[in-house]
């Protein structure tokens, strides 16, 4: 018995350790005989493939994209953030190599977000390699559900977050992400594709970046650097009424409470003291 009843709180911790991968949706639009299509009009301006992501500093950037995150009933530590780019006609190598995060609790743009971590001064990407969907094919950028366009592949970009990131249960947080690759001219030719309509739950709020302030073609919310992210809809203006999600994932670990781990605690305890007396 002794040893079930170690068994079982063992158990417990090991299951509250147990790495989660979280994705907010599904890239793909469209499937061919032989890849996988992200297949809608992607910008509000109706006249690029995906929202820019380059966080070069390429004038008038550096440009970013965000999206949210609601932790549940228990806390969390995040290990890693995958986000998802291409270079526009380079789909020889998965080229993205620089990655910038900030964590925001809250929607980053109201007048006074809070900053809970990272920077878009540090290169935090651990490693790219090209998207793959979920039967292991390639997936591409294009501009309609038939194209055999090859030259946007998909690359997935993972951040890594060292020793975790601690965030609070019942909170909402904004990842918002730039990125950037170290050759070649056309290093600023980054874009994020978003996801279609169809793939999303709830009402979409992703959010585009401009740090110097870029007007945006439609209506700014909060902060003047801040807008919606929007497909188009025939109307520059109308960002509101289509506003998107950006595709992004987690990977994280549940955080006991601490009522949990003092009960574990003295569950151990009491299991060794047990041991002794009949020892």
């Amino acid at each position: 018995m002794k040893k079930i009843a170690l068994a079982v709180v063992m158990g417990s911790i090991a299951v509250s350790a147990s790495a989660v991968t979280w994705s907010n949706g599904n890239l793909v639009t469209n499937s061919l005989s032989d890849r996988d299509l992200t297949a809608i009009t992607a910008d509000n301006r109706g006249s690029t493939f995906g929202l820019n992501v380059n966080a070069n500093g390429n004038p008038p950037g550096p440009f970013s994209v965000a999206d949210d995150f609601t932790v549940g009933s228990s806390p969390i530590l995040v290990s890693q953030v995958m986000v998802y780019g291409y270079h526009l006609n380079d789909a020889a190598d998965a080229s993205i190599d620089q990655a910038f995060l900030r964590i925001w609790a809250g929607t980053p743009d109201s007048n006074s977000p809070t900053l809970v971590y990272g920077d878009f001064v540090n290169n935090r990407r651990t490693s790219t390699a090209f998207a793959v969907s979920s039967n292991g094919r390639a997936i591409y950028r294009t501009a309609n559900g038939t194209s055999t366009n090859t030259q946007r592949r998909i690359q997935q970009v993972n951040i890594g977050l060292g020793g975790g990131v601690a965030l609070e249960a019942n909170t909402q947080y904004f990842f918002e992400w730039g990125l950037g690759r170290s050759q070649g001219a056309n290093g600023a030719d980054l874009s994020v594709a978003p996801l279609a309509l169809s793939n999303t739950t709830g009402a979409p709020n992703g959010l585009v970046h401009f740090e110097l302030g870029e007007p945006v073609d439609g209506t700014l919310e909060g902060s003047s650097n801040w807008g919606s992210a929007a497909l188009n809809n025939g109307s520059l203006n109308g960002v509101a009424a289509s506003k998107v999600d950006l595709p992004f994932g987690l990977e994280y670990q549940a955080v006991p409470e601490p009522g949990t781990m003092i009960a574990v605690g003295a569950g151990l305890v009491a299991l060794a003291a047990r041991r002794r007396r009949k020892a």
